[in-house]
């Protein structure tokens, strides 16, 4: 079964002053990995986070000490529309290389597959 973001819903902003623990249902130890990606965006900086993790934990805390050294959001204008410049991913990916292949000018190649589900969240 696809992996499933369980507490997506209670982030409407983000205190960088506070751990944040991800958790989730579903996934496939057996061939993917589990990862949570952090963006901020600021007048002066615009700073990411990647962790990856076993799929089969369920959860993952993204220490403060890494939110902190984030900068705060700022809110963007696009299309008319206030936008936050903050966003968190969770997502799965095969760790697998099922789909190995050949194409001229490559030494090796690979298919696989990502899949994430990303909310705007204010870093405050």
């Amino acid at each position: 079964p696809a992996a499933t973001w369980t507490n997506q819903g209670a982030l409407s902003s983000l205190d960088r002053t506070q751990d944040l623990t991800i958790t989730w249902t579903g996934g496939n130890p057996d061939t993917e990995f589990a990862f949570v990606v952090g963006l901020s965006a600021g007048t002066q900086a615009t700073s990411t986070f990647f962790c990856a993790v076993d799929v089969g934990a369920g959860q993952f805390t993204v220490p403060a000490w890494v939110l902190s050294s984030l900068p705060a959001s700022d809110t963007f204008t696009l299309g008319g529309q206030s936008v936050s410049g903050g966003a968190i991913a969770f997502g799965t990916a095969s760790f697998t290389n099922t789909g190995r292949f050949t194409a001229p000018g490559f030494d090796f190649a690979v298919f696989t597959y990502e899949q994430a589900v990303i909310t705007l969240v204010p870093f405050q």
